[in-house]
Order: structure tokens, then C-alpha cells, then sequence
């Protein structure tokens, strides 16, 4: 976690002491837009911007440097931060804060956007509640004692096994639905093998 990468999203900004503590030892830390106001707010600086800077109050000419202007309206800033992180930073670690909150369709969006690039780079997501990440093969992950860990959906999973958890699956098919809400560690580690991409919520 020391010397991580942060992109910083314009969402609910972390007031978690993990997420605050990610921030405070980033090594590289990029926002989009707006984000970067709230970041100066707690005396950090931002590394980089980028996005249309529609939602940005600090004077660009600031921070003229530092400023990718991206006004396409193909994806949104979070996306064209990835992008830039993925060309900028290969085989490299990245955390996303500030990605949930405020905007229901943006939260939905910028989950499809964990799964998409999930491929691509090792990301893991962080809001002020849970670590949230992509499962797909057999992976064994820590955990703490009745820590409470969803695992969901967006399609049909042919068949999921989990270990280490109080609600079992075996060799299971996972739908978009509620089934693998609020199941709970049971060890300090927990496994799960699936066959297709599961988002994991584990609670801080």
C-alpha cells in the first residue's frame, strides 16, 4: 500500500482512516476533475488532472502542468483516467477512492468500469464501506473473523465454489440478484473460484 497509485474520483471523498491512509502514502496520485479541489482541501496535491474540467473551482493556470483537458463525451472521467493510467503505468498496482456515493448512476457505471479494466491491470476499489474488486478464476483472499463479504453479479455465472465462508457455494450457478449479499468470513482467508467476473465486497 505504501508508494500505491490513486486515481481520485469525484464522488464521495474518503473519510475512512483506510482509504485517508492510502491517499496520505500515494506515490502518484491522479484526479479527475472536481476531485482535485477536495484533495488540495486536506493539503495534498494532486500529481495530475484529467477530464473535461467542468466540476474544477481551483485556477488551471495553477496547475497548467498538471492538466490533461479531456472534453470527449464517449466516457467519463474516471474512465479516461484509467485509460491514461494503463498507458502511463503498465503491470502497475491501482487503487480508485472516491468512485461511489452521490450519484447512483455514476456508482453503477464506475463498477462497470472495475469490471471492464479488470482485465487489463490489478485494481482494487475503495469507498468509505468496503474494498471492492473482480474475481474470476480461483483466488484465496485475507480476511478477519465475521467480516461481512458479498459477492454479485452483473451475469450468469455458471458455477462458483466458495471456502472460508458461512453460506457455502458449490460448484453453484450466481445470477444478478441478491443471493451472495452479506455472506461472512469464517476464517482469515476465504476462497472463491468462479467461472466468469464476480465483484467481491469485503467490509472495511
Amino acid at each position: 500500500m505504501k508508494n500505491c497509485n490513486v486515481i481520485l474520483a469525484n464522488g464521495e471523498f474518503p473519510t475512512h482512516a483506510f482509504p485517508l491512509k492510502i491517499l496520505n502514502s500515494a506515490k502518484n496520485i491522479i484526479c479527475t476533475d472536481g476531485s482535485a479541489d477536495k484533495l488540495i482541501d486536506i493539503n495534498l496535491k494532486p500529481n495530475l488532472i484529467i477530464g473535461d474540467l467542468d466540476s474544477l473551482k481551483i485556477r488551471p493556470k495553477d496547475f497548467f502542468d498538471k492538466i490533461i483537458l479531456d472534453d470527449t463525451q464517449n466516457n467519463n472521467d474516471l474512465e479516461k483516467a484509467i485509460v491514461y493510467f494503463i498507458d502511463n503505468f503498465p503491470n502497475e498496482e491501482l487503487y480508485i477512492l472516491g468512485a461511489n456515493g452521490l450519484r447512483d448512476d455514476h456508482n453503477l457505471a464506475n463498477l462497470l468500469l472495475l469490471s471492464k479494466f479488470s482485465k487489463n491491470i490489478s485494481i482494487l476499489m475503495i469507498s468509505n464501506y468496503s474494498k471492492i474488486f473482480i474475481n474470476k478464476g480461483k483466488n484465496t483472499y485475507p480476511s478477519r473473523l465475521l467480516q461481512k463479504i458479498s459477492i454479485l453479479t452483473m451475469s450468469k455465472i455458471s458455477q462458483i465454489t466458495t471456502e472460508g465462508l458461512k453460506y457455502k457455494l458449490n460448484k453453484s450457478r450466481l445470477l444478478p440478484d441478491s443471493l451472495g449479499i452479506s455472506n461472512v468470513a469464517i476464517d482469515d482467508k476465504f476462497t472463491v473460484n468462479s467461472s466468469g467476473n464476480v465483484f467481491i465486497f469485503m467490509e472495511l
